[in-house]
């Protein structure tokens, strides 16, 4: 099905940011598309900014496997630090996200 692009497209013009991170979020956990936590970051770049509600629920899919974890310990550090810098979430909102699932932990 290579509608991928098109529905990503429509999606963003119609201003639908946390459905393409969640489109890709699937793509991730069900394994198909390599790359696409990769994608997750790359468009929350590109959305992040204007919309920072898009960062906690990147941390909380950055964290919900081990393997993710692993993968993307820098990218976890860096968004930790922009939710810290632009204030988005107060500590104890981080520490609720990062603690729902129980992979990731104070030092990371």
């Amino acid at each position: 099905h290579g509608y991928t692009e098109g529905l990503v497209l429509l999606w963003e013009k119609m201003g639908m940011y946390e459905d393409v991170l969640r489109y890709w979020m699937d793509k991730d956990k069900e394994g198909v598309v390599a790359g696409a936590s990769t994608q997750v970051l790359n468009h929350l770049n590109r959305y992040g900014p204007e919309h920072p509600h898009l960062y906690p629920l990147v941390l909380r899919f950055l964290t919900s496997t081990p393997q993710l974890l692993e993968r993307h310990r820098e990218d976890v550090k860096r968004v930790l630090g922009y939710i810290d810098e632009k204030e988005i979430l107060p500590p104890l909102g981080v520490v609720q996200v990062l603690s729902r699932n129980g992979v990731a932990s104070v030092g990371l």
